[in-house]
């Protein structure tokens, strides 16, 4: 299944010293990870280009919006949310994140993307038994979302460029809390562990399998130095938690 290109464009943002590209255009895993008795051919990456001028990431990581960059604040109060972002509700208190999850259903070899910069994406993925899950359900429910954008908002019907809704994602660590909304519950959920892992490399059949010890969630957005030639970025940021 071939996926329509999609102009997310990141900017390169400073990190421990490194200037390290982040953007996300999520669709599924890079390379091919077998799941069960089918495959699932990995996230389609974002074609586009990194913005120059790494000042837009410092900024934004010092807490300051970036010069030039927009607000996803100013976003929402204008045009809400995505009409879909009603399956749950994903809270992480520590980064002030409080955003709509909207449902993505995989039926081939491609995640669909978030709809915009403060869009949570949750997976579904019974095409793939053995892997995901529902929130509360005892697997592994799959969540992700851009970690910044420059492109067409196709709700609001107009363009976006800045910092999105999981750009401070690898400020959690273990012990971090994070809640979701979903069936009439709050669920509280505990990270363990934080990752980088190589896009092409990891074991994403391990990341996505259902077969953990307690009911848990994984978060997702991309992370590493954007190859500006094949338009891809060269890790995911993965965090895992575990119901409290």
């Amino acid at each position: 299944m071939q996926v329509e290109p999609h102009r997310e464009l990141g900017w390169l943002r400073g990190r421990l010293g490194v200037i390290a590209a982040m953007a996300i255009a999520l669709i599924v895993i890079v390379g091919l990870v077998v799941v069960g008795t089918g495959s699932v051919r990995g996230l389609g990456i974002a074609q586009g280009r990194a913005i120059e001028g790494s000042e837009f990431g410092n900024a934004a990581r010092e807490g300051a919006k970036p010069v030039g960059a927009d607000d996803i604040r100013d976003l929402v109060a204008e045009f809400g949310e995505p009409p879909d972002a009603t399956f749950a509700r994903l809270r992480i208190p520590r980064l002030g994140i409080d955003a709509g999850v909207s449902p993505r259903y995989v039926d081939g070899l491609v995640m669909p993307t978030p709809d915009g910069p403060q869009n949570i994406a949750w997976y579904d993925m019974s095409n793939f038994p053995g892997t995901g899950g529902v929130p509360g359900g005892g697997g592994n429910a799959i969540f992700a979302a851009h970690v910044d954008f420059n492109n067409q908002v196709a709700y609001a019907d107009r363009h976006f460029t800045g910092p999105a809704i999981f750009y401070s994602l690898d400020h959690l660590g273990p012990g971090d809390v994070v809640e979701v909304d979903y069936d009439g519950q709050t669920l509280a959920y505990q990270v363990t562990w934080v990752e980088y892992l190589d896009a092409v490399t990891a074991d994403w059949g391990a990341i996505w399998s259902d077969n953990v010890a307690t009911d848990s969630i994984t978060l997702f957005t991309c992370g590493g130095t954007f190859d500006r030639d094949a338009h891809s970025y060269s890790h995911r940021l993965v965090i895992r938690a575990e119901r409290m």
